[in-house]
């Protein structure tokens, strides 16, 4: 089944179907994460730590260690 529009050009071109479409893009979350995933996902776990901890001084010791 192939919809076609009047009044813009078709989105998916070179002969590729919908079928083909749907590969193309659940091909990227079905496969194995690469390093440079995990090195990313290491530094956003570091950064909400450091983050966490601000917060918690804060808390604990008040806004005027700000100082």
């Amino acid at each position: 089944m192939e919809v076609t529009s009047a009044v813009r050009k078709p989105l998916v071109t070179g002969g590729k179907t919908i079928h083909d479409v749907t590969v193309d893009v659940s091909r990227r979350v079905e496969e194995k994460p690469t390093v440079t995933w995990f090195l990313a996902v290491a530094t956003s776990l570091g950064l909400l730590t450091v983050g966490l901890y601000c917060v918690f001084r804060t808390l604990w010791d008040g806004v005027g260690m700000w100082v």
